[in-house]
């Protein structure tokens, strides 16, 4: 590799080509690559360098829907998508929140479809649960709150499996230890 990495690896099944795997690793300096893992390869338009600090462990959903995962990356107030070719995602360059001074979103985030979209679930460092779609619109019902810093990736599970609907809840873990439950 030509820097070292911080976060990763990740490894990345892709719809459009069942047959593509890919590693991914990042470092905080902003540096990103996608890596064939048979052959240790750099893919096509990596590495790259992003142009922002990475604050948390990426992770991957195919927002555009063409069946490549395109690589969700978090930075100080900063969202940013990359596409499976090495590009920035279109309209989702960077998403900068001016409610929160410039400190680094530390949870990796979750991506999880509801509202028949998918969305970027992740805790600020003021102890609010967001979710943003790919034109970093916020989700309704959200902002989120909890009683200090988020300290972990929240989770989206369903903590009843018996219950008739599909109802799933939004967890998260607060950096008093406190565990806080939503209704989706």
């Amino acid at each position: 590799l030509a820097f070292t990495p911080d976060f990763g690896p990740i490894c990345i099944g892709h719809q459009a080509d069942p047959e593509r795997y890919d590693l991914l690793v990042s470092s905080s300096s902003g540096d990103l690559a996608l890596l064939d893992p048979a052959t240790g390869d750099y893919r096509l338009g990596f590495p790259l360098n992003v142009g922002m600090s990475i604050s948390a462990p990426p992770t991957a959903g195919d927002f555009d829907a063409d069946g490549y995962m395109d690589i969700i990356l978090m930075g100080e107030n900063r969202i940013m998508g990359v596409q499976a070719n090495g590009t920035i995602m279109a309209n989702w360059e960077y998403s900068i929140d001016n409610r929160h001074e410039f400190e680094p979103i530390q949870t990796a985030p979750l991506i999880c479809d509801f509202n028949a979209e998918l969305h970027v679930v992740f805790g600020w460092p003021d102890g609010s649960i967001d979710a943003r779609n790919q034109g970093s619109d916020i989700a309704s019902g959200f902002p989120l709150s909890t009683g200090g810093m988020v300290r972990g990736t929240p989770v989206l599970v369903q903590l009843d499996p018996f219950s008739s609907d599909d109802e799933s809840e939004l967890v998260a873990l607060d950096e008093n230890g406190a565990l806080f439950v939503w209704n989706m």
